[in-house]
Formats: C-alpha cells, sequence, structure tokens
C-alpha cells in the first residue's frame, strides 16, 4: 500500500487541529471576539465598554455595549465545535495492522497447499512416487481406483488452494479499504483545515480537490492462469478473486477503480464543516459498499464450490454398511 497510514492517536490529533481552527477562526474571523491568547495586545478589551475605547472598530460588541471575547465567550464556542474531536475518533475504523496475523496464517495455508509461482504442491512428489508403486497393480480394481481416485489428487489439492488464494485475497482487501479509509479521513482533515485557514484569511475556502481512495480499494477479476498459476485446474475458470490495492503487485490483470474525486468548497467556517462532514459520511458508504462487494463474491464463489464440491475434496471408494447383527467392537 503506498502511503503511510496514519495511526489512531494522529487522527485523534487531527480532530484537535480541526477543533482548534475551527473555534479560533469562527471566533476571530466571523464573530470578531478579541483573541484569546493572552500575550495578544488587545487581550484587554474583551468584555470592556467599547464606548470607551472610541475608534476601536476592529471587535464586534455584544448587547450591553460590550467587546465580544471574553473568557465565556470563547468557552462557549470551544463547546458548540467539542462535537469535531469526537468524531474524527469515532471514524478511525480498526487498525489495518490488525489484520496482518489472519492475512499472513491464511498466506501459509495457500502455500502449504500449493505454491502458484513454482507451480507445485506438497503432494506432487509423494503422488509421483506413489503412482511408480501403482505401476505393479494390475486389474479392474487397480484401473478403478487409480483413474477415479488417484489421478485427481494433485488438482483437488489445487482446488483447495483456490480457495485458500481466495480468503488470502478477500482479507487483504479488507484490511485496505480500512487503510484508505484512514488515509482519507486525514486528507479529509487537511483539507478541512487548510479551507478554515482560508476562511480566516478573507478569501473563502478557494477550490480544494482531493482524490479519496476507499473506492479504488477493491478490485476483482476472474480466475485465470495468470492470477492461479499455469496449472490452475479448470474449474477455476468459472472463480472469482476479489483483490486488495496491495495485491496489485502479484496481480497483473487487476484493474483498480480510480480514487473518487471530490471537493471541499465553502465560505464560512460552518460550510467547512458541513461539508467535511458529508465527505467523512461519504466514505462510510463506500466502506460498507467496498464490504457488500467482497461478500458478494465470496457467495458467488461458495456457489461455485458447492456445485461441484468432488473438485474440492478427494474421493473416497464406498464402503459396505455392516450388514446382520455385526456390531465393531467398542
Amino acid at each position: 500500500m503506498a502511503g503511510e497510514i496514519p495511526t489512531g492517536g494522529a487522527i485523534a490529533s487531527l480532530g484537535r487541529q480541526v477543533h482548534r481552527a475551527a473555534v479560533r477562526v469562527r471566533g476571530e474571523r466571523e464573530l470578531r471576539y478579541v483573541p484569546a491568547d493572552p500575550e495578544h495586545e488587545d487581550r484587554k478589551l474583551a468584555g470592556q465598554p467599547a464606548e470607551a475605547y472610541a475608534g476601536t472598530e476592529t471587535y464586534g460588541i455584544d448587547e450591553n455595549g460590550n467587546f465580544l471575547g471574553t473568557e465565556q465567550d470563547w468557552a462557549r464556542l470551544e463547546a458548540q465545535y467539542a462535537w469535531i474531536e469526537e468524531f474524527f475518533v469515532n471514524h478511525v475504523g480498526p487498525d489495518p495492522a490488525d489484520f496482518d496475523p489472519t492475512i499472513e496464517a491464511m498466506r501459509r495455508v495457500e502455500l502449504a497447499l500449493h505454491d502458484k509461482d513454482a507451480d507445485v504442491s506438497p503432494v506432487d512428489d509423494p503422488h509421483a512416487r506413489a503412482e511408480r508403486s501403482l505401476g505393479n497393480w494390475w486389474g479392474g480394481a487397480a484401473s478403478t481406483f487409480y483413474n477415479d481416485f488417484f489421478v485427481p489428487i494433485p488438482n483437488v489439492v489445487r482446488h483447495q488452494a483456490v480457495i485458500a488464494r481466495t480468503l488470502h485475497l478477500a482479507m487483504i482487501a479488507n484490511r485496505d479499504i480500512f487503510a484508505e479509509a484512514r488515509k482519507d479521513l486525514k486528507k479529509i482533515g487537511d483539507a478541512a483545515v487548510e479551507s478554515i485557514e482560508a476562511v480566516g484569511r478573507g478569501g473563502g475556502s478557494g477550490d480544494l480537490s482531493l482524490l479519496l481512495g476507499v473506492v479504488a480499494a477493491v478490485t476483482t477479476l476472474a480466475a485465470s492462469a495468470a492470477t492461479m498459476g499455469a496449472a490452475a485446474p479448470a474449474v477455476v475458470n468459472a472463480w472469482t478473486l476479489v483483490a486488495g490495492i496491495s495485491s496489485a503487485g502479484s496481480l497483473a490483470a487487476a484493474e483498480f477503480a480510480p480514487p473518487k474525486e471530490r471537493e471541499l468548497t465553502a465560505g464560512s467556517v460552518d460550510e467547512v464543516l458541513a461539508r467535511m462532514v458529508d465527505m467523512v459520511l461519504e466514505d462510510v458508504e463506500d466502506i460498507d459498499q467496498s464490504e457488500r462487494e467482497i461478500v458478494r463474491v465470496l457467495r458467488d464463489d461458495l456457489d461455485v464450490l458447492t456445485a461441484d464440491v468432488e473438485s474440492f475434496l478427494p474421493r473416497q471408494p464406498n464402503r459396505p454398511a455392516p450388514s446382520g447383527g455385526f456390531q465393531p467392537p467398542a
């Protein structure tokens, strides 16, 4: 995955940055409060009668004729925007690193069944040795065992590897959704701060265009020799893989959707914040849609498996049931 994934702490810190910027610009620029900075040269004017400072028109005046920007004014403004920090914390999502142990475990399962790059399976060598031994067995029973039960074993194992690879890549895709969501959240937060600061400079928020990646985190593609290995059995032609962004290097045929372009343009602090919330919630919808796509593909693959389950399990000879009063020993 390209780009650093923000930690939960970094996202919480970003929420505090947006909060501070919103309070300061809303207070100083839009409400014309005396700045809260105790070192500011005009700090002493807050709450003072405006008429005592004739010619000072920089700051707003309350209904009592006093300059705005008292500690109580700023405290109310802080409380008004306190939701911002909680909003960012609530949308951090799961830590993508928490997916890694399960992904690695499934990768090991896949390799234990079939190394797609070398196109070898752990059963290939013992299967070949057993085949040489079976050359001394003749007759109808030998032919039935050889053709119906013995020959399919390598392909059955490769089919099982297809299942493991499917789950492995689906797990990667699921992780990548939340990795991209965190990166999107940081982009949105950074853009919100920049937009608010632009409002503070009196130029509106400008025209900020963001490329957000959740929608591009997942792709699906039909299984083929390029994705499943040179000797992929024919049954997987009906199979579909789910790929994540970080799998793209090993899935040359994968085509990911382009990032979604969104704009954060507004002329006031509250408009910036409203657009910020909309963008985050749109990303949440993209997360849900992406996860539903993974589930849909896995269900389709399950249908392929259940329709041809013998291709995924070694066949076993029928064993006659005991007759008469025979009972196996306890």
